[in-house]
């Protein structure tokens, strides 16, 4: 029916996003690959191979949390799924931990496969460390948003991913990466998205999953004054923030880091000031427009990057 297809597409449709994210933010990533030479090239794709096998391994996880969770979620089983998520993470962090160190330790054998050139091997060593060794990152990823997706909820996975994988290597790729242009920086950049994202989800699954499913199911609601009074408890610190990143430009001039600051926190005024208004009723919008601020400072034409090389 014209229903059950708009509920398949509700879903798919977000998780489809999601891919294509990672993917988006890959190329990105590979072409800054590309400027540093045929032996990072080389090395890279070496190391890529090695972490495709790994990270299929590590994905099985996710997509099994979204069956059982799903299932005994459309059974109204809420304890179960509970307990689904938590013997994911616990035998999931056993299996992919030890698939990692494998990885890391059987690097130069694995590498030998693909080349012989000492230089190839030494590149490729460095993103099995920097990646592969810390792939179980991005494994917790995919239970994460593996268990939001069995509760039905589609759209938070794909937003947190678009702001903590492809916002935060855009990011780097504009700010950390041309001050310290070389292969293991541009390698870091894996797993800072990765674990910036892990906690992004962590938050968004308290907030947005646990206690509207678990205590409001209890009889207990979720205290929203907390959120309601949090905007007075923040607004002196942002102002402090205010004063020492107007302080960091006055004595050492424009760069990118700091207008991404600035920009954070003209945007966590207007959270304060949003969540004033509505009364901390609504919180869908926080995430959206942090994704949608960010995307226009780093994707547009006309974005932090060229505007701090023009005041340069």
């Amino acid at each position: 029916s014209a229903a059950e297809l708009i509920r398949i597409v509700h879903i798919g449709l977000p998780a489809g996003a999601q891919g294509m994210v990672f993917a988006l933010s890959n190329i990105l990533i590979q072409a800054a690959i590309n400027g540093l030479g045929a032996d990072a090239m080389a090395a890279s794709t070496a190391a890529l191979t090695i972490e495709f096998n790994v990270y299929c391994f590590m994905n099985a996880f996710g997509q099994a949390v979204t069956t059982f969770v799903g299932i005994n979620y459309g059974a109204g089983n809420i304890e179960r799924c509970f307990a689904i998520t938590r013997t994911a993470f616990k035998v999931g962090s056993v299996f992919m931990i030890a698939l990692s160190l494998v990885a890391v330790l059987l690097a130069e054998p694995l590498l030998r496969f693909f080349s012989s050139d000492p230089a190839v091997i030494a590149l490729g060593v460095i993103r099995i460390y920097y990646v592969t060794g810390l792939q179980f990152i991005n494994g917790f990823l995919d239970i994460f948003s593996g268990t939001m997706r069995g509760y039905g909820f589609s759209l938070p996975p794909a937003i947190v991913t678009l702001v903590g994988v492809c916002g935060i290597r855009i990011a780097w790729l504009h700010t950390y990466f041309p001050a310290h242009p070389d292969f293991s920086s541009l390698m870091l950049n894996y797993p800072v998205s990765w674990l910036v994202t892990a906690l992004m989800f962590l938050t968004v699954i308290v907030v947005h999953l646990l206690y509207p499913v678990r205590f409001q199911a209890e009889g207990r609601r979720f205290d929203r004054r907390v959120l309601r009074w949090l905007p007075l408890v923040v607004l002196p610190l942002l102002v402090l923030m205010t004063i020492g990143i107007v302080r960091r430009f006055s004595d050492y001039g424009v760069s990118v880091l700091r207008v991404y600051l600035l920009a954070f926190n003209v945007w966590c005024y207007a959270v304060c000031i949003g969540l004033c208004v509505t009364r901390a009723k609504r919180l869908w919008w926080i995430g959206g427009s942090f994704a949608g601020v960010l995307l226009l400072l780093s994707v547009l034409p006309y974005n932090v990057y060229s505007f701090t090389c023009g005041q340069l």
